[in-house]
């Protein structure tokens, strides 16, 4: 056998059988056996998985591993039943690209088929079926440029499953959507203004107006219900003045649309910045 990851745990098992014998850990070391013979290709796409899977995945990044496995799973099945595999199918370099070119070989052949429930167990996650697949539909119906994105914005899976919905129908509405939620910084609006411009009749604009409508009402409820939940002293803490916090919360809006759209603070303003935020972390 030809090891493909895992280095520098198999050397770290080898040591401990060596120099702690009673340690039960390193009686044996947990693996994955590759139906072989694997390809350069297939050992990368492992190695790609291994890396991936040490980190706090974000959805896009997930969804590309978890195809990319399945693709390692189909190719070792197909090889395994004589199913001639062309270099140029698992070289393939979009994810989804090769595994629909391996679905076409497999046809209808049930035994070379790679499900979920054998692809998660093999990675050892903790991930429903289900849930694979909406992350890989999330993943596979969306612009790779907008995924990317979303997955530096931390979008969450709802919410993209939502765009894509939307996007289906009526792809500028979407697509215009994320453009200004991107462009002034307000991801936490996309969910909110999705579900809205699924109504036809909606603009993108529209859609955001609304967002914004909701989001601040909530936040409004919010702060009238800690206020009400706050205990009543004999001598209470008068609130800052509310036209004051709006004006300031405006302007920090403005200050962050700035930054996002590349500007920059001085070093002073930043001190400043951080200066004044740690004091309001002082205070309740």
């Amino acid at each position: 056998m030809r090891l493909t990851a895992g280095e520098r745990r198999l050397r770290a098992c080898r040591w401990g059988a060596v120099h702690k014998p009673d340690n039960p850990h390193f009686t044996a070391l947990p693996a994955v056996i590759c139906p072989g013979p694997l390809s350069d290709e297939e050992r990368r796409i492992w190695q790609l998985v291994e890396n991936l899977a040490r980190e706090n995945l974000r959805p896009g990044e997930l969804a590309a591993a978890l195809v990319l496995d399945r693709c390692a799973v189909l190719l070792g099945k197909l090889i395994a039943h004589g199913y001639k595999v062309p270099a140029d199918v698992y070289a393939i370099d979009d994810p989804i690209a090769r595994f629909s070119a391996m679905e076409r070989i497999r046809g209808a052949d049930k035994k070379c088929a790679a499900p979920w429930s054998q692809v998660l167990s093999r990675l050892g996650l903790q991930l429903t079926p289900r849930k694979a697949r909406e992350l890989v539909r999330a993943f596979a119906e969306m612009p790779r440029e907008i995924a990317e994105e979303m997955d530096e914005a931390k979008i969450s899976l709802n919410t993209r499953i939502r765009f894509i919905e939307l996007n289906r129908g009526r792809a500028q509405a979407a697509q215009d959507i994320w453009a200004a939620v991107k462009k002034t910084n307000r991801t936490r609006l996309l969910s909110s203004a999705l579900t809205t411009a699924a109504d036809p009749t909606v603009t993108p604009e529209e859609a955001l107006a609304e967002a914004e409508h909701l989001h601040e009402q909530a936040d409004s409820a919010r702060a009238d219900k800690l206020r009400a939940d706050s205990p009543v002293t004999a001598d209470p803490v008068p609130l800052v003045e509310q036209r004051l916090v709006d004006n300031t919360l405006a302007s920090l809006r403005v200050l962050a649309a700035a930054l996002a759209r590349g500007a920059r603070l001085s070093a002073h303003d930043l001190a400043s910045l951080r200066l004044l935020t740690d004091q309001l972390d002082g205070k309740e």
